[in-house]
């Protein structure tokens, strides 16, 4: 599938490491900050930026099930902010994976058969 461990240090591509599955940096994110991990970098998001990564889709993402992994340190734990997406736009209403924060939450939304389930 794709791994990306966003530790790059400059530039506007988010490298996927075991695939053909580049990203870009979009609007503005911050590379090279310390991450979570020691000896580790992380990029810095910000929600009212509207900054992120943009990944484009590929057939060999569209999954019955699949297991998704990821860290993140939230600064704040207010409103809405958004921490992985994948639309299928155009593909009818199944496809859609949403990972989110709503307020002190973290929640997981998977659309499969039409009907959302969080």
């Amino acid at each position: 599938m794709a791994l990306y461990s966003l530790d790059e240090r400059s530039g506007d591509v988010a490298a996927d490491s075991i695939g053909h599955h580049d990203g870009a940096f979009l609007n503005g994110v911050k590379l090279g900050l310390p991450g979570a991990v020691r000896n580790s970098l992380a990029p810095r998001f910000r929600a009212k930026r509207s900054n992120h990564v943009l990944v484009a889709n590929d057939r060999s993402f569209q999954l019955s099930e699949a297991t998704v992994g990821f860290a993140f340190r939230a600064d704040a734990m207010e409103g809405f902010q958004g921490l992985l997406g994948k639309d299928v736009a155009g593909q009818g209403t199944a496809g859609d994976l949403s990972i989110y924060l709503q307020e002190d939450k973290v929640v997981a939304r998977f659309q499969s058969t039409g009907r959302g389930v969080s």
